[in-house]
């Protein structure tokens, strides 16, 4: 995010007189201010805040700038973006690992667990609580006023027999969850043969010659305007002829041109599919 005090403005809205660039004593960081006639120093005002979703994280953030990559600056400061490479799935599938771990979320959620899974994971989750409220009673009762003894039998209890807990129940649903894993691996190769199929899909639609001709005929009827951001479009490539109901939702639309419009490419990448008007 970029400091409001770093760009040089013309004239005070407040007082009429030019901002001058100073130099802090402190951090000797320059600025640009103006002095008053009490003495004091008025800054340039700030620029307002402006409201995007991060594509890091996923929430919505507010900055006085807005990024143009998309990414709030806690996830650009807290976070390294890791490498897309390149997986095997098979002899004729290959994904980047971001598609994998989108791949991954996506079979876990189509593959239901077995209700044996379902009850040992919940135990899982909060075995710790019965054994953390009873360890103060229990150290006080066994102990009394040991106090060494007492100090060391709460984090044992509260650790050790939980861990042994957990260990019995993965050793009872060894099978279940291998069971589960390999569903799951198969759900994934599904997934990605059908994300390979629909794009293959998509480029063929994208280069036939109805779609090309449509789409010469609508930039020449609705002009270079975007129709989000109302901004002229200079650049030939970032000009997108955009669904306004997805093709993916409404197919039998695809080729309409009433639900065709102009976009420039940072606002169609922002739509995406489930935005439509």
């Amino acid at each position: 995010m970029t400091n409001y005090r770093n760009h040089a403005p013309d004239v005070c809205p407040k007082h009429g007189v030019p901002f001058e660039r100073m130099t802090s004593r402190k951090t000797g960081f320059s600025f640009f201010a103006h002095v008053t006639r009490y003495g004091g120093l008025c800054y340039p005002p700030k620029q307002p805040l402006t409201r995007f979703r991060c594509a890091e994280c996923g929430k919505w953030r507010r900055q006085r700038t807005t990024p143009s990559n998309g990414i709030c600056q806690y996830c650009r400061a807290t976070k390294r973006k890791p490498q897309n490479l390149p997986i095997k799935l098979s002899d004729e599938l290959v994904v980047t690992t971001a598609v994998q771990k989108m791949l991954i979320k996506k079979a876990k959620a189509k593959t239901p667990k077995a209700r044996i899974l379902r009850v040992t994971d919940a135990i899982s989750k909060y075995i710790f609580i019965p054994f953390v409220i009873t360890s103060f009673p229990l150290a006080f009762l066994w102990f009394g006023k040991l106090a060494p003894l007492f100090f060391v039998f709460i984090p044992v209890w509260c650790l050790v027999p939980p861990v042994l807990v957990i260990l019995m129940l993965q050793l009872i649903t060894r099978n279940p969850r291998v069971r589960r894993r390999l569903l799951v691996d198969e759900k994934i190769r599904q997934l990605a043969e059908k994300r390979r199929s629909d794009i293959e899909e998509r480029q063929i639609f994208y280069q036939s010659a109805e779609w090309l001709t449509l789409r010469k005929k609508v930039i020449a009827e609705q002009g270079r305007i975007c129709a989000i951001c109302k901004e002229y479009i200079k650049d030939e490539v970032d000009i997108t002829v955009d669904h306004i109901r997805p093709r993916s939702k409404s197919p039998y639309l695809a080729l309409s041109q009433d639900n065709l419009q102009i976009l420039c490419r940072k606002c169609n990448s922002g739509k995406g599919a489930k935005d439509w008007y």
